[in-house]
């Protein structure tokens, strides 16, 4: 197809692909500029090899890229996959979802190729969820609690009824107040 640099570079400016090289010794050559924007939030894309490295990355994660890197670059053609957040410089944190894969060996690159995704949104709707269930889980608890009481309330009553009443046997009494939840044919009066 023979596509000219500039045609490359123009596809790319407009791509919301968020993809980048990285030399074996770790420093950044290219990221495009989405990645850019999504690494550091802000639309000066031109800066985009001094700007961007691991202080961009949450400090919690650093290490598993580093991981993940160190075993992309081991072998020719390797792929390692990784989940991090970039820390941007407007405060904002954004969850990445990416592989590295070791591109050295390819004539045209000579690089290890980094492939991302932004998964912020998907992060977001799971904590929801995950809020959602937590909710739920304590409300049926709380609803337990309520029929367990209220049990308990119900048949205080019926013994109350039973002994001001006072017509039935002592046997009768016990069916009442250990069946009162299963209907009048559980109540038997002599």
């Amino acid at each position: 197809m023979g596509l000219s640099t500039s045609c490359m570079s123009a596809l790319l400016r407009h791509s919301p692909d968020l993809v980048g090289l990285v030399a074996v010794d770790g420093t950044v050559k290219y990221l495009s500029p989405a990645a850019v924007r999504l690494f550091t939030g802000r639309d000066d894309v031109e800066s985009f090899a001094t700007d961007v490295g691991l202080d961009t990355i949450h400090p919690d994660d650093a290490e598993g890229i580093i991981a993940a890197f160190g075993i992309a670059a081991e072998t020719v053609g390797c792929e390692a996959s990784f989940r991090m957040r970039t820390v941007r410089d407007d405060g904002k944190t954004n969850h990445i979802a990416g592989k590295f894969v070791n591109l050295v060996a390819d004539p045209d690159v000579g690089a290890i190729g980094l492939y991302c995704n932004d998964v912020s949104a998907h992060v977001r709707v799971v904590r929801r969820l995950q809020r959602r269930y937590e909710f739920e889980a304590a409300l049926a608890d709380i609803a337990r609690d309520f029929v367990d009481h209220a049990t308990e309330d119900f048949n205080h009553l019926i013994a109350r009824a039973v002994e001001r009443v006072g017509i039935v046997s002592e046997a009768d009494r016990v069916v009442l107040l250990n069946r009162s939840w299963e209907g009048p044919e559980a109540v038997t009066v002599h």
